[in-house]
């Protein structure tokens, strides 16, 4: 076997390869921003559970939940979703 680059010949490289991987579809955009809110969300109801001192451990509860449910929803479902 002979290399390209030993026996003088070479190749140009593109600049801009195409990705193996498809683009990001809009419905996948959508999930993102998504889970993104959840996840945010969930910080402000875990937080908001500090000030509410009735509902302390169901707000904080339903905040861990948001949390959980972004998280998977992100790492979880939607690669699995793309492959």
């Amino acid at each position: 076997m002979s290399n390209p680059e030993s026996n003088g010949q070479s190749h140009p490289t593109a600049v801009f390869a195409p990705s193996p991987r498809p683009r990001l579809s809009a419905g996948s955009a959508i999930a993102v921003l998504f889970a993104i809110a959840l996840m945010l969300g969930g910080f402000y109801v875990m937080a908001t559970a500090f000030s509410v001192h009735e509902y302390a451990i169901p707000l904080f509860a339903a905040g861990l939940l948001m949390e959980v449910i972004g998280f998977w929803f992100t790492f979880g479902w939607l690669p699995g979703r793309e492959s």
